[in-house]
């Protein structure tokens, strides 16, 4: 029995080695031989390196601690690499303080200059809803496209000219590099919590569709003011959303598109693809379309003198990728399409025109795949913001008259009913 004890007690020593040994860093280079420190970054945070040098065929490591947990359903935490001085295509990649590489990314952040090439840019969690970098001219819109999660620990940030090859496993902390260029580069970090008036369709279920059966239904109590879509790399570059509309006085949509590239037209950028969109009533009816906005922002609002109701509507949002096999990119009702902008500028709102304007939508028309003018598939993130609407979830049981509202309509009703009526 003693022989027996003092193996497992040698046994129990043993693995507790093991998982210490697990626990400590890996083989290798403990850390960087140079690194800038940003110190700990927590909620709420936004730290800045400023500009660093970049040698040329190198590239720079950032070190920072986070000491909140990131997770889509409560905070965000955005990494830019924008300055005013930054060289013009860079490559970043992420590691835990184990070696691990957990991403990397060439171009999901702002331009500069009007040069057709993309600073890199990461985000993880909700999205803040926000453009990633701090610049005018093109990247996407922040809604967790890196990564859902980010444990508390420290991180390891790399730095260089594209294009950069980072292993998986990065024992010596040595990526390598097939650019000579050199100059400055920078490293923004910032995190907050996930507004409630946000909802991003990235982290709610399925890729919604283009009519009321397959829409998606945020879910959240109050002012909804954000949604952030998604569009893939394919033909399919649309989505249905139901909304509440609770003030109709103010009423509108801004979409926003962001996506992966830019447009480049006798020398000037022209920013990413705009968005179409299209407002129907709770029956699927058409109530209101524009077919493209100004640049990459695109307004619907009622018609001057045309004012809508309060009440539930859907909200088509798409890109504005154009038709095809014969069709147009409108939502079609049994009859045909339900708009027809042919003789409309791109940037006027108008009610349903088409052959289909009088029946309730039944698809939305093929689209063909959006290019870049470098022929590669987009991938968009188009922001939508929402005013005079909430959520069309919420609990409305205290609305006791029906009119959408709780108000003191609803009080006195409440009132004439207290303790004469008895509910089953």
């Amino acid at each position: 029995m003693r022989i027996k004890s003092v193996f497992a007690i040698a046994l129990s020593t043993l693995l507790l080695v093991t998982e210490t040994a697990k626990a400590q860093t890996p083989p290798g280079t403990p850390t960087p031989s140079k690194f800038v420190d940003l110190g700990d970054v927590g909620l709420n945070a936004n730290v800045d390196s400023g500009e660093v040098d970049l040698a040329s065929g190198s590239y720079v490591w950032f070190r920072f601690k986070l000491t909140t947990a990131i997770h889509f359903d409560r905070s965000w935490l955005d990494i830019d690499t924008l300055s005013p001085n930054s060289i013009t295509d860079n490559e970043l990649a992420l590691y835990d303080d184990q070696k691990n590489l957990i991403a990397t990314n060439n171009n999901y952040g702002g331009s500069g200059t009007l040069n057709n090439k993309y600073a890199a840019a990461m985000s993880f969690g909700s999205g803040s809803g926000k453009r990633v970098s701090l610049s005018p001219y093109g990247g996407l819109v922040s809604d967790g496209i890196t990564g859902t999660t980010l444990s508390p620990g420290v991180y390891w940030a790399c730095i260089g000219a594209y294009s950069m090859d980072f292993p998986e496993r990065n024992i010596a902390w040595a990526p390598t590099t097939n650019s000579a260029a050199s100059g400055k580069v920078l490293l923004r970090v910032s995190t907050g919590a996930k507004p409630n008036d946000l909802w991003n369709e990235r982290h709610n279920g399925a890729d919604s569709g283009s009519t009321p059966a397959d829409a998606a239904i945020p879910k959240g109590s109050g002012a909804l003011t954000k949604i952030l879509c998604s569009f893939p790399s394919s033909p399919k570059g649309y989505d249905i959303f139901k909304i509440r509309v609770c003030d109709p006085t103010v009423f509108a949509i801004v979409a926003e598109s962001t996506s992966t590239t830019e447009w480049t037209i006798s020398g000037k950028v022209v920013e990413n693809w705009g968005s179409r969109l299209y407002l129907l009533d709770s029956a699927g009816n058409g109530v209101l379309g524009i077919s493209r906005g100004a640049r990459n922002t695109t307004r619907l609002a009622p018609i001057a003198g045309k004012p809508i109701q309060a009440g539930d509507y859907y909200v088509v949002v798409s890109s504005d990728c154009g038709g095809d096999n014969n069709m147009w990119a409108v939502p079609y009702s049994a009859s045909g399409p339900m708009w027809d902008f042919g003789a409309v500028n791109a940037n006027t709102i108008i009610a349903p025109n088409g052959s289909g304007a009088n029946s309730p939508v039944q698809y939305y028309g093929r689209q063909s795949m959006c290019l870049s003018n470098n022929g590669y598939p987009l991938t968009m993130v188009v922001s939508l913001s929402l005013i005079g609407c909430c959520y069309a979830d919420e609990d409305c049981s205290a609305d006791l008259n029906k009119d959408n509202f709780v108000n003191d309509d609803d009080f006195s009703q409440f009132i004439g009913q207290y303790d004469r009526l008895i509910c089953p």
